[in-house]
C-alpha cells in the first residue's frame, strides 16, 4: 500500500482499482491525450460513486458501485457526434463468455443512410488467457508489453488521485 494511504481507505483502494483499472485504461486509449481527475465523489465504501476526469480535453465519467446482484455489469460507453460504442465485460472469471462490442451509428444528416446498432463478438479467447499469452509472446521474443509500464504507471497515478 502505498505509505500515504490511511488504513481505513486501503480495502476502497484495492477494490476500485482492481475493479476499474481496465475501463480507465480502455477510456485513455480510446480518447488519448493527458489525463486529469476533475471530481471525485465516493461513498465510504471506496467503490460506489462517480469519478470525472478529464483525457485530452474530453469530460470522461466513471459511475461505480456495489450492489449484491448476481450478475456482472460492466460496460463503458463512449459517445461520439455521430453515434457510441459500448463494451460488455462478462464477469472476470466467466471463461465461456467473449466481450461484447456494440456500435450505434446515427444516421447520416441526408437521410440516405438509416440509424445502425451492431454487436460484435471477441473470437479471441477468455480474457485473461489471452493476457497470459500475449505476457508469455512478449518475454519469449523480447517484445515490449502492452499496455508498457509507463503506460500503466499513468493508470496507478490516476488512481491514487482518485
Amino acid at each position: 500500500m502505498p505509505e500515504w494511504l490511511p488504513k481505513q481507505w486501503q480495502n476502497g483502494y484495492v477494490g476500485y482499482l482492481q475493479r476499474w483499472t481496465h475501463n480507465i485504461n480502455l477510456l485513455r486509449w480510446l480518447l488519448g491525450g493527458d489525463t486529469t481527475v476533475r471530481t471525485v465523489d465516493l461513498d465510504a465504501d471506496g467503490m460506489t460513486g462517480l469519478v470525472v476526469l478529464d483525457i485530452g480535453g474530453t469530460r470522461a465519467v466513471i459511475e461505480s458501485g456495489m450492489t449484491r446482484f448476481r450478475g456482472w455489469e460492466e460496460h463503458p460507453q463512449v459517445y461520439f457526434e455521430g453515434g457510441w460504442l459500448r463494451t460488455e465485460a462478462p464477469a472476470l472469471l466467466h471463461k465461456e463468455t467473449a466481450v461484447t462490442v456494440v456500435i450505434y451509428r446515427a444516421a447520416d444528416l441526408k437521410g440516405s443512410k438509416p440509424p445502425r446498432l451492431t454487436r460484435e463478438f471477441a473470437l479471441s479467447d477468455w480474457s485473461y488467457r489471452e493476457e497470459a499469452r500475449h505476457f508469455l509472446t512478449c518475454v519469449r521474443n523480447g517484445r515490449p508489453f502492452h499496455p508498457s509500464t509507463q503506460d500503466t504507471l499513468a493508470d496507478l497515478r490516476l488512481f491514487e488521485a482518485i
